[in-house]
């Protein structure tokens, strides 16, 4: 099972959550969660570090259905792939309603 990290990128309430019930049965071990350093993040990003865990985040990708996949060069050994939740996700990423 790969490694999955969840960070919010639009800073609404539950989206570790929200996602994981979408990822988990794809097959993902959510192992992080946290945020993104600044909210406000529009777009979904899928990020897998190594080419043999492409097809597992294709698949994180699919389960979403939002969002896109992303090849980062530099690998890092905590995670397989990491998430990071936009607003273009509705029904898992919608901002907090102005207050």
């Amino acid at each position: 099972r790969p490694r999955v990290e969840i960070l919010n990128g639009t800073g609404a309430v539950g989206v570790a959550q929200a996602t994981a019930a979408k990822i988990v049965p794809a097959g993902a071990e959510v192992t992080l969660t946290g945020n993104v350093p600044r909210f406000g993040l529009q777009t979904t990003q899928v990020v897998y570090y190594r080419a043999a865990d492409r097809h597992a985040a294709e698949r994180m990708l699919d389960a979403l259905g939002c969002g896109v996949l992303k090849n980062e060069t530099k690998p890092i050994n905590v995670v397989d792939v990491t998430i990071l939740v936009g607003a273009d996700c509705p029904d898992i990423g919608a901002p907090p309603p102005p207050g």
